[in-house]
């Protein structure tokens, strides 16, 4: 069974702050997907060519059932200085029985490639070990998408497996490096 955590649970380091979104984020987020969509289409199955305003809402409002249910913990990144939104980063594909989860994460085009998903991952990742108490994180990222592949390795994640056909972005089946982190 999921422990009770509030939703209004907050993960922070020096440069970011991690929160659950509210309906205040929304036209944030619409932003954030907009300006990425490009890069984010290739790789997220749920950021199709028509993802808009109506999607973020009903993602947001979703967001506080999925988390008392135990289901999903989704966090938005923000700059901790400035407020901006850089992304997101969270658990899902729960499974209590297992004591296990999936480990997603996407950064808006404007902040790739300055560790904010590394940084998020590590974060995310004390979260589940240490709060939710999981005890196998996967991270899954397809073969072509090695700035996914950096972040999992930089977090420390074991690469386990080639997995065929693990997941479908933008139409297509690919092929999907599983990688996992433990508790120590």
């Amino acid at each position: 069974m999921p422990p009770e955590l509030p939703y209004s649970t907050k993960l922070a380091d020096e440069r970011l702050l991690l929160r659950a979104a509210t309906e205040a984020d929304v036209s944030a987020i619409c932003e954030a997907v907009a300006e990425s969509a490009e890069h984010l289409q290739r790789w997220m199955a749920w950021c199709t060519p028509d993802y808009g305003r109506a999607q973020v809402e009903s993602f947001v409002r979703a967001q506080p059932q999925a988390w008392r249910e135990g289901r999903e913990y989704n966090f938005l990144i923000l700059d901790r200085h400035s407020g901006k939104l850089l992304g997101s980063c969270g658990l899902n594909r729960l499974d209590w029985l297992n004591r296990l989860a999936n480990l997603g994460y996407w950064v808006r085009t404007a902040a790739a490639g300055q560790g904010v998903a590394s940084a998020a991952t590590m974060l995310v990742l004390g979260f589940a070990l240490e709060q939710l108490g999981l005890q196998r994180i996967e991270i899954v990222a397809a073969v072509e998408n090695t700035a996914s592949q950096r972040v999992a390795e930089k977090v420390g994640a074991k690469r386990e497996a080639l997995a065929r056909n693990r997941c479908r972005t933008a139409g297509v089946q690919q092929d999907a490096f599983v990688y996992s982190v433990i508790p120590p």
